[in-house]
């Protein structure tokens, strides 16, 4: 089984295999045992305060460092005015000049980490770009914004799986000025509130038995005693 890190942040070779367990069978969406603690306490529950969890793949090209800083700063400078706490989850195969130019930008909490699957239900909102981590952000409940203006570059570098439906259930923000509007429509209206919940159902409904023969009665188990 693929380590949590690298599920998360899905590097190539993890990215590639992931891409062929999803092909080879009837199972669409790809859900494992480290979900289960996630769901046996219940799922989101908004938190009083606003709590941003960044956690972001990391890049390949120049471009792509470049894009994954504008994006993330954008989310620093709006921290102060909007009484957020922003906590950016680094993959630790972040270059360190990646990480020294997030360092200057105020407002930022930066971890050398990846963010650990529990965490996902204390967050106001999860914001990452390509991860995986939003697949199982949707799972736990939590609203989740994308920020996708590099797609095309991150393409070039890396195969990637897009599920439409989850992409339909999410913030997306294809230029860098549509990211705070459209965090704030998740943190005061959440306006997709109906579509993740709706997802989060259909994705809980249609599990198999992959990868583990348990999988989906471990899961269904944790959510019947969240109830």
């Amino acid at each position: 089984s693929v380590s949590w890190d690298a599920m998360v942040h899905e590097p190539n070779a993890d990215e590639a295999r992931r891409r062929q367990r999803v092909q080879s069978t009837s199972v669409i969406h790809d859900i494992e045992y480290r979900l289960v603690p996630v769901l046996e306490d219940g799922g989101w529950r908004k938190p009083m305060s606003p709590m941003i969890i960044v956690a972001p793949t990391f890049p390949e090209s120049v471009e792509g460092e470049s894009t994954l800083v504008n994006w993330i700063s954008r989310l620093g400078l709006a921290a102060a005015t909007h009484g957020w706490t922003v906590n950016v989850h680094l993959h630790p195969s972040t270059k360190s000049s990646v990480t020294k130019k997030l360092q200057k930008v105020a407002g930022l909490n930066l971890m050398r980490n990846g963010v650990e699957s529990f965490l996902l239900k204390s967050a106001s909102i999860v914001v990452t770009d390509y991860s995986s981590i939003a697949h199982d952000a949707l799972v736990a409940g939590t609203p989740v914004a994308m920020a996708v203006e590099g797609l095309d570059s991150y393409k070039q570098n890396r195969e990637i799986l897009i599920d439409q439906e989850q992409w339909d259930a999410v913030y997306i923000a294809k230029r860098p000025e549509e990211l705070i509007p459209a965090i704030l429509d998740a943190l005061e209206r959440d306006t997709l509130a109906s579509a993740r919940q709706a997802y989060r159902s259909s994705l809980l409904n249609s599990l198999g038995a992959k990868p583990g023969a348990n999988t989906k009665s471990a899961i269904l188990a944790a959510l019947d005693a969240a109830r």
